[in-house]
């Protein structure tokens, strides 16, 4: 064969034997940044206790999202959600709080024999 003609065969098949390319790397922290969020924002409801799981997971999609390119999408998935679960959670508590100070006054006014 003279210099300036390719080998036969297709480049993009490895030889037999030869290993395969590297896969990269599972995205963990922004898989968890999903998973915090998701869990935040159906907790949020349950008089906010969704706020711990939608913090974990916006804290986890931006490191996720700095370490991890092959996760970007999941990890900003999971920054929408956790901050979306921060929210629902805010106003959740705040309703909580709200209809369970109305309570008092007629707290006062039952008789307790």
């Amino acid at each position: 064969m003279s210099e300036t003609t390719p080998p036969p065969g297709d480049p993009a098949v490895p030889a037999p034997g030869a290993p395969a390319a590297p896969k990269a790397p599972t995205p963990i922290l922004s898989i968890l940044s999903l998973v915090g969020g998701g869990l935040g924002v159906l907790l949020a409801c349950c008089w906010g206790s969704g706020i711990l799981f939608a913090i974990a997971g916006i804290v986890l999609g931006f490191l996720g999202r700095r370490r991890e390119p092959n996760g970007k999408g999941l990890a900003i998935a999971g920054i929408i959600c956790g901050f979306a679960a921060v929210l629902i959670s805010i106003i959740a508590i705040i309703v909580g709080l709200v209809i369970g100070f109305s309570w008092i006054p007629f707290a006062s006014s039952y008789n307790y024999y």
